[in-house]
Order: C-alpha cells, then sequence, then structure tokens
C-alpha cells in the first residue's frame, strides 16, 4: 500500500506507514478499496470497517522527559585545513574511521551517540539510560577518545589532535523533528555549554564545566582553565582541564557505626 504523504510502499497488514508516520488509507477486506484513513464504512461497497473506526491518535509534541544528562561534543582540530589538503575520498576514509572510535569508546562507557555534525560527535551520558555515573562516564571516554584519536594519523602529512567539551545539567530528553523526519535528542544548557566549551578547548585539550568538576574532583585529577565567558550563557563560569583519573577513589573517611551489617 503506497503513502499519500511520502509514496512509499507498505504491507498491507500497516496502518501507519513505516517511513513517515502517517496513517495510511484503509483497505477493505471484501473489496480491496482503498479508503481515507479513519473511514467506518468502505466508499465501494458499504461494509463496515471496524479497524479504521477510530482515528489514529495525535501525538503530543511537547512531550518530553527531564532529566541530569552529561553532553559531550568533540571534533577534529584542523579539519578545514585537513579537507583542503586532502582528497574527498581521503577525507571521508578519515571521519569513517574517527567516528568509528569515537563511537566505540562512548558506547564503552556507556553513553550515546546524539548526532554526527560535519567532523563533531555530540554524546549523551544519561540519556536515554542514566547510571548515576554519568559525569565520569563521560570524562573517562573524553580522556580515552584524546588518547587514541593520535593514531588515526597514520599515512597522514601532520599529527591529529581535537578538541573537546563536556558539560551537565538538567534537559528536556524527547524526540524532535517533524513528520518528515524525527530523532531522540536533548535540550537545554547543558548542550549549548558543552558546544560552547569546545569552541575554547585548543587542540588536544579537553575543558568541563565546573558542574562536570564537582561531580567527578573525587576520581580525576584536575587543572583550573580559568574562568570563561561563552556565547550564549549569561554568567561567566569556571572551566577545568580533566589530566588522568585517580588511582583510588577513597576520600578517607571512615565508615562507623556499621559493625553488625559489614559484618
Amino acid at each position: 500500500m503506497r503513502c499519500k504523504d511520502c509514496g512509499k510502499d507498505n504491507r498491507a497488514d500497516r496502518k501507519f506507514c513505516w517511513s513517515c508516520g502517517s496513517a495510511l488509507p484503509a483497505g477493505c477486506p471484501v473489496c480491496d478499496f482503498a479508503n481515507e484513513p479513519g473511514a467506518r464504512f468502505c466508499g465501494q461497497c458499504g461494509r463496515a470497517l471496524e479497524a479504521a473506526a477510530k482515528p489514529p491518535a495525535q501525538v503530543d509534541e511537547d512531550e518530553g522527559d527531564r532529566r541530569p544528562v552529561t553532553v559531550l561534543f568533540c571534533d577534529l582540530a584542523g579539519y578545514t585545513r585537513l579537507s583542503s589538503v586532502l582528497d574527498p575520498e581521503d577525507v571521508r576514509a578519515l571521519l569513517k574511521r574517527f567516528f568509528a572510535l569515537v563511537d566505540a569508546i562512548v558506547d564503552r562507557f556507556g553513553g550515546a551517540i546524539d548526532k554526527h555534525i560535519g567532523d563533531a560527535t555530540m554524546a549523551l551520558f544519561g540519556a536515554p539510560r542514566a547510571r548515576g555515573n554519568d559525569a565520569e562516564r563521560a570524562i573517562r571516554a573524553a580522556l580515552e577518545i584524546q588518547h587514541s584519536v593520535p593514531g588515526l594519523a597514520s599515512g597522514l602529512s601532520s599529527p591529529l589532535a581535537l578538541h573537546i567539551g563536556i558539560a551537565t545539567g538538567e534537559v528536556v530528553a524527547s524526540s524532535l523533528g517533524s513528520s518528515h523526519h524525527r530523532e531522540y535528542t536533548v535540550t537545554g544548557e547543558a548542550a549549548n555549554i558543552a558546544a560552547r566549551l569546545l569552541d575554547h578547548a585548543r587542540a588536544d585539550e579537553i575543558l568541563v564545566s565546573d558542574l562536570v568538576y564537582q561531580a567527578t574532583k573525587h576520581v580525576c585529577e584536575f587543572e583550573p582553565a580559568g574562568l570563561l565567558t561563552l556565547k550564549g550563557v549569561a554568567q561567566p563560569l569556571h572551566a577545568w582541564r580533566p589530566l588522568k583519573m585517580k588511582l583510588s577513589t577513597s576520600d578517607g573517611q571512615a565508615l562507623v557505626g556499621r559493625r553488625s551489617e559489614i559484618a
């Protein structure tokens, strides 16, 4: 059955198009006449169309899930220069290796790829699945990406480096788009801050927001990157550079009053 909106062919038993989600014509089981979506009676033989009697439910476009999420942005340093000196096929091959590497590392640390934009990757830690230590997972993924990307430079005339920006905060996670294209993503200040930190980061530098630092300082060593004024962010914020993960996460505080539980 062909969708009248996008022209894609669908199975006869489908009620909604697999491509665009539009309601499909209600086929009559007696005469095969294609009735309008929601029709109660066949326009050719008059038979009652019970399956089509109920109109398709309307989707609430504003429905979303408010949750704390850590957003990671990373892209290649000097990508414009690389594009100007490399053959387009070589650039494409490089991007495929870069995205494969980044995506695999993000997945290994429990994150989800939100999108690829040009040479940039946006990853989410905490959506659609939260694990409780999502900021730490994002830091570990960023350090692993930073360590691994230079290995992609084999055959290139210059080394590879990248920028990374990480921020955490409350966002709305939902499916966003139109009837032609929808995708799961997040909206909120955390995504904007992560993108702006990416812009400020130098080659081979990771910058994280103060909230990320506060959430992970017990497991990671940092150095201050100063007070940054970010475009689109009302107040300047403190940024930090993660250096390495700590060998021990113990804070030196004794656990008291739990002898029977420990035993």
